[in-house]
Order: structure tokens, then sequence, then C-alpha cells
């Protein structure tokens, strides 16, 4: 269960961290690429004993967790992108609800011993995902509705990530493999995001600030161990997504919520409460 709750916190911290990143002056893009380097030497030094490139290169994991990768940094602008064109909120509850890829998968493709779940057991998973779209709901100003369709494309990317990271995690073979195979897909990611950084700086003939950099390494270490703590959490649960993301995202709504309230003095609406209570319900449906 600590997997399951390091999960929820690191990830928590990075939705934070990234909120900070204007404050500081931090270059998000910049930051995002030298979080991938940290990523990848994170991993190397804390998993170094268990890297056995012969057996990473004939596993089954390794050429969808490539993919991984660069769906990672290619989601992520994605969201940016709809953020600006079609508004937070929108992107938001796209992102959130995304969830549902997953479950459905783990339900009827990935997990072959559902048949055991009940009609209460199927209300909750519904709940779950009701609590985290009404928590996720902001008021913003109006926004252009001609790119709609953006918020589409971000629903599918983000269930797409979301699923391989369970598929993945379903193809482990070794305790050693919920090591390695975050380091090949922030390696992936890296390299893919480098590509179009050298890019960027060729064309602006702007450095990377002393900020990016700090901020990038701050970001990456915990980012690593998210993922692993989450394959951890996966593996505990046999790669069950129905429950893990789920409960995962909840949690990290209830934990975000707690932090912008008493930090950030953020208020919230009425459906913003309402799907609190709603994930509080679900929490402990699903967790006893």
């Amino acid at each position: 269960m600590y997997h399951l709750i390091l999960t929820i916190i690191l990830t928590s911290y990075l939705f934070f961290a990234f909120k900070l990143f204007p404050r500081f002056k931090v270059n998000t893009f910049h930051a995002i690429i030298m979080n991938y380097v940290t990523c990848v030497s994170t991993g190397v030094l804390f998993s170094y004993q268990d890297i056995d490139l012969d057996h990473i290169s004939h596993s089954s994991w390794l050429f969808p967790t490539v993919i991984l990768g660069m769906l990672f940094i290619s989601v992520f602008y994605l969201i940016a992108y709809s953020s600006q064109k079609t508004g937070i909120t929108i992107t938001s509850v796209a992102s959130k609800m995304s969830l549902i890829v997953p479950v459905i998968i783990s339900l009827f493709f990935i997990k072959k011993d559902f048949a055991h779940y009940t009609l209460l057991d199927y209300l909750v998973i519904v709940i779950a995902i009701l609590s985290v779209v009404l928590s996720s709901i902001k008021k913003e100003g109006a926004r252009d509705k001609s790119n709609l369709w953006i918020p589409i494309i971000v629903f599918i990317g983000t269930g797409t990530v979301d699923t391989l990271i369970n598929y993945v995690n379903s193809l482990f073979t070794h305790v050693s493999d919920e090591k390695t195979s975050p380091i090949i897909g922030f390696f992936s990611a890296g390299c893919f995001g480098i590509v179009v950084l050298i890019y960027q700086l060729l064309k602006t003939k702007k450095g990377i600030s002393l900020n990016s950099i700090i901020a990038g390494i701050l970001l990456g270490i915990p980012n690593y161990f998210s993922i692993y703590f989450l394959l951890k959490t996966l593996s505990h649960f046999d790669s069950n997504g129905a429950f893990v993301f789920p409960i995962t995202n909840i949690g990290v709504i209830l934990f975000s919520t707690l932090i912008s309230l008493v930090f950030f003095k953020e208020k919230l609406s009425t459906s913003n409460y309402i799907g609190i209570g709603m994930g509080v319900l679900a929490l402990v449906c699903l967790l006893f």
C-alpha cells in the first residue's frame, strides 16, 4: 500500500512543481528536457545492479516502452497546446476523463479474472470517474469553441499513455523490470525532446538558464520514482488498472486539493466539493 501512497504524493508534487515554474522564470520546455536527463541518470544510479542489456534487448516490453517514452513528451505538449486553444477546464476534464480508457482495457483485455466483479464494483468505478471529473472543473472565461477537437486528441493520447503503462507492466517477467523499464521510457522521451531542443536553440540562438536546469533536476528525481512506484502498485494489484488508475487519480486530487487550500488559498466550487465527496466515498469502497 505504501507504493500507492508514494505514487500519489510524487505525482502531486509534479503538478505543483509545474505551477511554480513561472514564479521562478523557468522555461518549461527546457526544464522538461533536463527532467528526462535526470530521470535516466536517477534510474541508472538506482538500478545499475539490475541493468542487464541482454535481458532488456530481448524483453517483450522494450518496443512498447520506447513508444511510451515518445508519447510522454508528445502528450504533455498536446495538453499545453489544448490549454491555450480551448482552455484549462476543458483540457483538464479531457485529461482526467481519459482514465476511462485504461479502466476499460484493464477490465476486458488485460485483466482476465474480472468475472468476480459485482454490480457494486462497477458502480464504484463509475463514481470514481465522475468524482475525478467534477473535482477537476474550474471556472474560466469563454474560449474559442472551434478547436474542441483538440481535447478529444488529449483524451485519446492521455488514455493511451496510461493504458500502455498498464500493458507494459503486464509484460514484466522479473521484478528488476520495474526499475529498468522507466529508464528506457525516459531515455526515449529525452532523445525525442533533445532533437526538438537543439532545433529550437539553433533557431532562437538562446541558451538554457540555470533556473531551468535546477528545476529539471528537482523535477526529474521524483518523476522517475513516481513511475517506478506506479509500476510497483500495478504489480501489487496484478496489473488491475480498473482499480489502480481511479484510486490514484482520486488520491492525487484529494492530496493536491488539501495542499492548494492550505498553501495556495485556492477556492473550490460546489461541483468540486461534490466531486471530492464522491471521491472519498469511492476511495473507501475501493480500499475496503
